[in-house]
């Protein structure tokens, strides 16, 4: 990701835009690429989240009429090719369950389900659906830059990226003791936002302290990736109703219901950890590196 660059010689404003600049374009090209489009859609999406996580971070220094804006256009573009991911995370879980599973029952059930998957990831990426929605997403991109070179971002730096920081700790971390009172799968998958934002959020500030960022990086990284497995198993049992009742589909139902339980304890217990901080203190470990640069 491109780094946060901030120095005596460029405006807060101008490298805030660049830096949106920059994800933009990259999300553009990943669409347009030919081979291996699934992929592209993928790293574009990527670029979506970053950019949110860019636009929090310096949320206090928006208008929130800009802030708005933005959020709702790349969340919306995201989520117009969320459907191919889905079904790309329910055949790579399914994958990983067959591995583990020893019923031959069971396990015949996967296999089907995994042919009929399979068939809906063919059908998005050669149908005009997911074409013309690819398509879209991209011109509405393009037509986005001239807004994000004339974006407003006012105050000192290290005060608006305190804040930005420090709020979306402090989701994260109110997230964490309800989940640790009453779990439930809207709770997790709000978590999982914050936890990546705060993660892209120390990616693109890496320069100011590299020690320092790639560590605290390294333990949202790995509680992302729980949070995303759960996700996926959350997908998976949405889309297991399709398929008829059965002996087989309750057992690999309850399989499915097992593991994310198994997941969550992992995940509350990185979580803790993680969001052991206040989030005064958590923001002010950046906003220290960050007032030596002005």
């Amino acid at each position: 990701m491109k780094q946060l660059l901030l120095n005596h010689d460029t405006s807060f404003r101008s490298v805030v835009s660049t830096m949106l600049l920059h994800l933009n374009r990259q999300a553009i090209v990943n669409l347009e690429k030919k081979y291996r489009s699934s992929e592209g859609i993928h790293q574009a999406r990527l670029c979506f989240k970053r950019s949110r996580a860019v636009i929090r971070m310096v949320r206090p220094g928006l208008s929130e009429a800009d802030y708005t804006q933005l959020n709702d256009f790349y969340r919306q573009c995201g989520q117009s090719l969320g459907g191919l991911r889905d079904t790309t995370a329910c055949i790579e879980t399914l994958r990983s369950m067959l591995q583990s599973r020893k019923s031959p029952e069971t396990n015949k059930l996967i296999l089907q389900f995994l042919s009929s998957l399979r068939k809906q990831q063919r059908t998005q990426l050669i149908g005009g659906h997911q074409q013309e929605m690819v398509t879209r997403v991209a011109t509405s991109l393009t037509d986005q830059q001239t807004d994000l070179s004339n974006l407003t971002v006012s105050g000192v730096a290290s005060k608006v990226i305190y804040k930005g920081i420090r709020k979306v700790y402090q989701q994260g971390r109110q997230l964490t003791e309800a989940l640790s009172s009453e779990p439930d799968n809207l709770g997790f998958h709000q978590l999982r936002k914050k936890v990546k934002y705060l993660g892209y959020m120390f990616e693109a500030l890496q320069y100011l302290y590299p020690a320092l960022m790639k560590s605290q990086l390294n333990e949202l990284v790995k509680l992302g990736r729980l949070l995303g497995s759960h996700h996926d198993l959350v997908i998976l049992l949405d889309a297991l109703v399709d398929f008829e009742p059965g002996r087989q589909r309750t057992n690999l139902r309850r399989s499915i219901i097992n593991r994310k339980k198994r997941l969550e304890k992992r995940i509350l217990d990185d979580a803790a950890y993680v969001f052991m901080w206040k989030p005064a203190e958590f923001a002010g470990r950046v906003r220290v590196m960050m007032d030596r640069l002005e």
